[in-house]
């Protein structure tokens, strides 16, 4: 997974654990919102008009018996009428129906009655007003009885309707408070959670630089061996592959140099001590010349020590030769190569004394790795192991 993709995931992360954190704190704020007031606001409207047409429905029957306008007995009957729209409208409204509104129900049925006996008692007076040109005192008294009675319960109804819209606009308020509160402990969590998801981003990111740094300090201090943690596949990983990969062909170009170095280093020292060898072996090469040719013809022992000299002198100078080989040629080329054979053709090339019978037993069947070149071939262990033995025991199996 890529750096980008990563942070991109550690904020949805966060911003969906906020995105639940506040749904989640949010629903009960929501039910008790939309609970409060969803129903005493209306009906209190209702419940006013309803008492506003009622006053002015009263008023008329009054105005009615006093000046005898036909309109102000047309506008009662048509409240009386209209009434029972009304009820039903603000009974609807006013959920009374449900258990909890038993007070408002019981009141509301008082008012009912009460109207009904506004209606009869209003028919009364209009009908004793009409026959007689005026209206009773026990009557008007009764009429008016019933209306103060209507009056209570309606006032007594609203003062409850408009309670209840105080007290649920309190609870509003309480709610209002309350979220307000959460809103404020949601934004501190949310600040907390994205310091902890950005420290924790920052220290995916951080602390992989802070490694990478320290390995590339310690690789410029000259310790090639100092490797990066690889510890993830995004482009930090990448990253700290791409510096051991680079640490790894530094330190390999490095002990190419260093092999290099050695081997001019070395090449100078055979070229001096190659010099410095060959200038004596010389000198006693060309002594030796002349003790031959000073001994006479019939000394055998002088000539074989002078044989023994010379071969030895030979010996020195071919190895001095293959050092300078070593050190001018390439690297040799190993590959496997019959053991018997090779032993053979280095047998084949040493000169013994003819009275020496050499017998050849070889049968291994080895096959070792060696280069079976001259110039390698000849400076290998083996065959100057082989040649000394020869060679020292030669005298053992003369005598």
């Amino acid at each position: 997974m890529t750096l980008s993709r990563r942070l991109t995931l550690y904020f949805l992360a966060t911003g969906a654990a906020i995105l639940v954190c506040s749904f989640v704190a949010l629903i009960p704020l929501t039910r008790g919102l939309s609970s409060i007031g969803e129903f005493h606001g209306p009906a209190l409207t209702a419940l006013q008009t309803l008492e506003s047409s009622t006053n002015y429905a009263i008023q008329e029957s009054f105005a009615y018996v006093v000046a005898g306008h036909a309109a102000e007995k047309k506008e009662f009957y048509a409240w009386a009428t209209d009434f029972e729209r009304q009820a039903q409208e603000f009974r609807s409204l006013a959920h009374l129906d449900d258990p909890e509104e038993k007070v408002e129900r019981s009141l509301f049925v008082s008012v009912e009655t009460h109207s009904q006996a506004v209606i009869s008692g209003a028919e009364r007076m209009f009908e004793e007003y009409e026959k007689t040109g005026s209206v009773s005192s026990d009557v008007f008294d009764s009429y008016k009885n019933t209306v103060n009675a209507l009056a209570d319960s309606l006032d007594e109804l609203v003062e409850i309707e408009r309670q209840e819209v105080a007290s649920a606009q309190e609870e509003a308020v309480g709610l209002i408070r309350t979220s307000e509160f959460l809103l404020v402990i949601l934004g501190a969590l949310g600040l907390v959670l994205a310091a902890v998801m950005a420290h924790f981003a920052s220290k995916r990111i951080t602390d992989p630089v802070e490694q990478l740094t320290a390995a590339a300090a310690e690789l410029g201090a000259g310790n090639l061996d100092r490797r990066a943690p690889v510890d993830s596949a995004d482009e930090m990983g990448l990253l700290a592959r791409t510096l051991n990969q680079m640490a790894a062909e530094l330190q390999q170009s490095l002990d190419r140099q260093v092999r290099q170095e050695r081997l001019a280093v070395l090449g100078q020292i055979t070229s001096t001590v190659s010099h410095e060898l060959r200038n004596p072996l010389a000198a006693i090469r060309t002594s030796m010349a002349a003790i031959k040719r000073l001994t006479p013809e019939g000394d055998g022992r002088i000539a074989e020590v002078v044989a023994i000299g010379d071969r030895s002198i030979m010996r020195c100078d071919a190895i001095i030769g293959e050092l300078l080989d070593y050190v001018r040629s390439s690297p040799p080329d190993f590959g496997p190569h019959q053991w018997d054979d090779w032993v053979g053709r280095e047998l084949a090339d040493f000169d013994l004394d003819p009275s020496i019978t050499l017998r050849r037993d070889l049968d291994s069947g080895c096959t070792p790795q060696f280069d079976e070149n001259e110039s390698h071939g000849r400076s290998t262990t083996c065959s100057r192991m082989l040649v000394m033995r020869c060679w020292h025991t030669r005298p053992v199996i003369a005598n």
